[in-house]
């Protein structure tokens, strides 16, 4: 029972140092936009494959291309919050989390999925830890975003390194963000 104790102390302790409100410091942090717009697109939106992407299946080629590459962008921008704001707040063994001014919503570690606002979409969140991190996993259709929250520095900002997972894309796009604590 005590080892238990320990470890329930011990995680309280490490989800403390999360605690505050961040925002994105822009001239750290690499452009998201910019970065899934620059990934090739997947086979599923490619060459003769965007018929696919039409109801009637007879597809637009390079115009279905572009408005589902759009989407993605789209996507990825709602689900890492445009406004690029995160409010964390521990709660015992689990975390109030507030994306982008939304209404914050308490998540369980390694917990169930919960509904949120993401921008003009709702999305579902979890959040689960692994090691000294906490990752922050958002989904909104074919879309998923890990964002991998480092411990914050002495300096108040914290690294996360951000991983999109998408149908539209041929590969994975990962890029980072630094978050700068707002007030003291």
């Amino acid at each position: 029972m005590i080892p238990f104790l320990a470890a329930t102390s011990a995680l309280a302790a490490d989800l403390a140092a999360f605690a505050g409100d961040w925002a994105v410091d822009p001239s750290k942090s690499d452009d998201a936009a910019a970065a899934v717009m620059g990934a090739p697109p997947g086979a599923t939106i490619g060459g003769s494959h965007a018929e696919d992407l039409s109801p009637d299946k007879e597809g637009g080629g390079e115009e279905d291309v572009t408005a589902a590459h759009d989407r993605v962008v789209a996507d990825v921008l709602n689900l890492v919050g445009g406004s690029g704001q995160i409010v964390l707040r521990p709660a015992g063994e689990a975390v109030e989390v507030g994306l982008a001014g939304e209404a914050p919503v308490r998540l369980e570690l390694g917990g169930a999925w919960a509904r949120v606002d993401c921008g003009d979409a709702r999305c579902r969140v979890r959040l689960r830890a692994e090691g000294d991190n906490l990752v922050l996993v958002r989904r909104l259709r074919s879309t998923r975003v890990e964002e991998t929250l480092l411990p914050p520095a002495d300096d108040r900002t914290m690294v996360a390194v951000v991983h999109v997972e998408t149908s539209a894309t041929a590969r994975p796009v990962e890029f980072r963000r630094v978050y700068r604590a707002l007030g003291p």
